[in-house]
């Protein structure tokens, strides 16, 4: 793990408990832990030019920016239609790891997303609830669309 990552999850996992207890505290400190994974995701994509290919989305209570102590990181990557080759995506993943933090993680294609929340409501509402770390209006919008023609009411209820 990183000497600075490290440190700086030492540190929150330390002061969590008193910071717990003083319930407005608690939504900052989260949002701050966030954050900081955040930025560590963001430099690694863009360092490894990931951005031309995919989009990447966060989920769960990363999603939210609830990282509470040992939650894993929800990640959607979205292909967007150009990647040919998947090293640098796995060299990301595994820098993730190799970081010390857990990742929950899927690469679908906008058509992957389409059929696959179709079918499964969770997936559905996985993808209703997803923040963007790195995209574009576009991939937002498309996404959006697809999902919002998925599921009527009556589907629903």
């Amino acid at each position: 793990m990183n000497k600075d990552i490290a440190s700086l999850s030492k540190n929150y996992l330390k002061n969590f408990p008193e910071t717990y207890k003083n319930s407005s505290n608690v939504n900052n400190y989260l949002k701050k832990h966030s954050e900081n994974i955040e930025k560590n995701i963001k430099d690694k994509f863009l360092e490894l030019s990931l951005d031309n290919n995919f989009a990447i989305y966060a989920n769960g209570g990363f999603g939210r920016q609830e990282m509470f102590p040992n939650s894993d990181i929800d990640l959607s990557i979205i292909d967007i239609g150009q990647a040919k080759n998947f090293n640098d995506l796995e060299n990301f993943i595994s820098f993730m790891w190799d970081q010390g933090y857990k990742v929950g993680h899927s690469v679908r294609s906008i058509s992957d997303i389409k059929n696959i929340s179709k079918k499964d409501l969770k997936e559905f509402t996985s993808y209703l609830t997803r923040r963007p770390i790195i995209s574009n209006q576009d991939i937002d919008k498309r996404i959006t669309k697809i999902l919002s023609r998925l599921w009527t009411r009556n589907d629903f209820y």
